[in-house]
């Protein structure tokens, strides 16, 4: 029997925006908990139990990630979603029985380990229409940023009454919960066709491209940055301040609506002006500056201060990973034969990366070093991020193409990347395919283009050539879908070196 269709107001990716905010959930109301079960334990050296702890969760994330996406690609999402699912629930409702350290630690490993992050992005990517890709991912960063607010006021509002104990189980229904609505629910775009893996083209070659290289350091830094602010405020709250779960909660419900608002306004309407790079350098010098006042007496001398200055790294960090998440596909489209997927793989492992290594680092140094220490270690993090940049020659405050994402080591003229583009609008057969001379070459060889410029044919204009007829016009749209069919079976690597640009190309 076929499903009933959905109403048309519903979001055709609503199984990911569930999964995704039910898995959030537990880690939302771990980050805030941890710290004060751990001193119900009477743990010695709390700082570096909770970095181990979550940097567990994380790093067995990282790890999941790599499985979950095959497990999609060979059963689809749907199954993936369900089976991550029903290990997040079961794994949560264990973490509230841990009653030792060690066994809130293998807990929480084996939680993470069950992120059903990749399946929930396929499933968004599958579910939408290109035009409507990018108000899906919203929606997603949406629900999975609510999430971590939902678990701040669970924890503000039910702590003092139901434990550890208790906001575990409210974590480990939810995720069953989502789990259940999976198995139930098969409909169209739910995710049970399983899609052939796509070739890498050339995978390898991108990987160690210098855009690639300062993309990936770009994401390791802000998963590092912002698992660092989320897990040394509570932390600061009840060691320097003194402060309940309660108190601790209501301050760390400040990060993710500042981080909803930053992602979603902010960073969207900064690169539309600016470009994605220019608003990286952006992220990267408020950062800088913030994380410097931190490490000062002065930025930790009131818990407003140090909330305050805590939200702004995280405007600073969102600021870095928005247009960085969009340099993630140019690139992949850009330097690979159907590639982008692995690419966009590639991208999050190093995100995931950063997030497991930012708690451990953070609380270690804070209980060595002292609460000034997090702040010097992201500093000098940022910095190095910086350098990353100037040593591999991406210019950060260049709007380098005419997309504003930012790909330095790409020449875009003529023959593309991905293969020669649109034929001459005049002539037929063989012809219609080899260069031709321009009127601009004729008195001598064609300059070479500069990297990341658009260059188009003289008399063209707007994608279209000025003194073309409507007939010209016709034909060179019906020579454009044959040659465009042609190139799709063929599937031809693209040539190393851009060729001069030809008379008609668009």
């Amino acid at each position: 029997q076929a499903p009933r269709p959905l109403p048309m107001w519903w979001p055709k990716e609503w199984l990911a925006l569930l999964c995704g905010f039910a898995d959030r959930l537990g880690t939302a109301v771990l980050l805030t908990t941890l710290p004060f079960y751990l001193m119900e334990l009477r743990v010695a050296r709390l700082e570096l139990w909770a970095g181990a702890i979550l940097s567990a969760q994380f790093a067995a994330a990282a790890l999941g990630n790599v499985f979950w996406g095959r497990v999609a690609d060979r059963l689809g999402e749907r199954r993936a979603l369900l089976f991550a699912l029903c290990g997040d629930g079961i794994f949560f409702f264990l973490t509230a029985f841990a009653t030792t350290p060690w066994l809130v630690l293998t807990a929480r490993f084996l939680a993470g380990a069950c992120e059903p992050a990749v399946p929930c992005l396929s499933l968004v990517v599958r579910a939408l229409p290109p035009e409507a890709l990018h108000k899906g991912l919203e929606r997603f960063t949406l629900f999975v940023v609510g999430a971590y607010a939902v678990g701040g006021v669970v924890v503000g509002a039910s702590y003092a009454d139901i434990g550890w104990a208790g906001t575990s189980v409210v974590t480990g229904v939810v995720a069953l919960l989502a789990a259940l609505a999976t198995a139930c629910r098969a409909d169209a775009d739910s995710g049970d066709e399983v899609s052939a893996l796509p070739g890498l083209g050339r995978f390898a070659t991108a990987l160690r491209s210098a855009d690639f290289i300062t993309h990936a350091a770009t994401a390791f830094t802000a998963g590092f940055a912002t698992n660092l602010v989320v897990s040394v405020l509570p932390v600061a709250l009840l060691q320097e301040f003194g402060y309940g779960p309660r108190g601790a909660a209501l301050a760390f419900l400040t990060v993710p609506v500042v981080l909803a608002a930053a992602g979603l306004r902010i960073a969207p309407t900064a690169m539309r002006r600016c470009g994605a790079r220019p608003v990286i350098g952006i992220g990267l010098v408020l950062s800088i500056a913030f994380c410097a006042l931190l490490a000062s007496p002065v930025g930790r001398a009131h818990p407003a201060a140090l909330v305050l200055l805590c939200v702004c790294v995280v405007v600073g960090m969102q600021l870095q990973q928005s247009p960085n998440q969009a340099r993630a596909k140019a690139i992949g489209d850009a330097l690979t034969v159907r590639g982008t997927g692995a690419v966009v793989s590639a991208s999050r492992m190093a995100w995931a990366c950063g997030q497991a290594a930012g708690p451990m680092a953070a609380l270690a140094a804070y209980a060595h070093a002292g609460p000034a220490a997090p702040w010097l270690v992201l500093l000098a993090l940022e910095a190095a991020l910086a350098a990353v940049y100037a040593a591999l020659r991406v210019p950060l405050f260049t709007r380098a193409d005419s997309l504003g994402m930012g790909l330095a080591s790409i020449e875009i003229s003529g023959v593309g990347p991905r293969g020669p583009a649109e034929p001459a609008p005049s002539g037929a057969g063989p012809q219609a395919h080899a260069p031709a001379t321009t009127p601009a070459s004729a008195s001598g060889p064609t300059p070479a283009p500069r990297k990341g410029i658009l260059r188009l044919p003289p008399g063209w204009a707007g994608g279209e050539r000025a003194d073309a007829s409507p007939a010209d016009t016709a034909s060179s749209s019906e020579q454009s879908e044959d040659t465009e069919a042609q190139a799709a079976a063929s599937s031809p690597l693209p040539p190393k070196e851009t060729a001069p640009a030809v008379d008609g190309e668009g």
